[in-house]
């Protein structure tokens, strides 16, 4: 369990672009699951037309590990989603809430 919730914490949370803190024993896997692609997964959500897109970002303490974009910005102008692109965010209550005890949680578990 200790190895697979902080990845599980980082897809979920993983549109929202927050830090993840690396440790030895999961760190290891996640250059083999940049090489494949978060945005890769989402993609399918975006030809459902569930997701107009998404910018996704995993990273470790010591460097970004991938960086991606997917879907569209502007959806009617068939305009790309750009890893720059800026977004408005009416609600970040649960997000932040969510980090906060995943942060919590981790120095307990440690």
């Amino acid at each position: 369990m200790k190895k697979i919730l902080p990845v599980v914490a980082l897809f979920a949370l993983s549109l929202t672009a927050i830090p993840v803190f690396s440790s030895p024993s999961w760190a290891q896997a996640l250059p083999a699951a940049s090489s494949q692609g978060v945005a890769s997964s989402l993609q399918p959500f975006v030809d459902s037309h569930v997701l107009a897109g998404a910018v996704t970002l995993m990273a470790c303490k010591d460097k970004v590990l991938s960086l991606e974009a997917v879907g569209y910005a502007d959806i009617a102008a068939k305009r790309p989603m750009q890893i720059d692109d800026l977004f408005w965010i009416a609600s970040m209550t649960k997000p932040i809430t969510a980090t906060a005890l995943m942060m919590l949680w981790w120095t307990k578990a440690r």
